[in-house]
């Protein structure tokens, strides 16, 4: 688990600038079948990652909305997302820990 969150840690510049292995191992850490087709990249996002996907666009956009109140309002709103992001991260948290491991020995 640790070799993966190295692996999409900074993902979007290592992708950028990496080389052919780089963002192999991106893609592998983020999904299965990765393929392209026309221009296309499409990948099957691992288990893990589906709720983490559902979720990103929904608090961005809230935090947005949050960063443009009031100060004395941003406080409380911002509480209120990492509240729902601790959420999303506890399911991510079930799914990688529901995932059978192998016994490398």
């Amino acid at each position: 688990m640790t070799d993966t969150i190295d692996k999409l840690t900074g993902a979007k510049d290592k992708f950028k600038s990496g080389d052919l292995a780089n963002k192999k191992d991106i893609l592998l850490a983020i999904g299965q079948n990765p393929t392209l087709l026309n221009q296309t990249l499409t990948i099957t996002p691992n288990e893990w990652l589906i709720p983490v996907a559902k979720s990103a666009k929904d608090i961005r956009e809230q935090l947005e909305v949050v960063r443009t109140m009031p100060q004395q309002i941003q406080k409380a709103s911002e509480e209120a997302l990492m509240s729902k992001w601790c959420s999303v991260i506890g399911e991510v948290r079930t799914s990688l820990f529901s995932i059978p491991f192998q016994n490398a020995a």
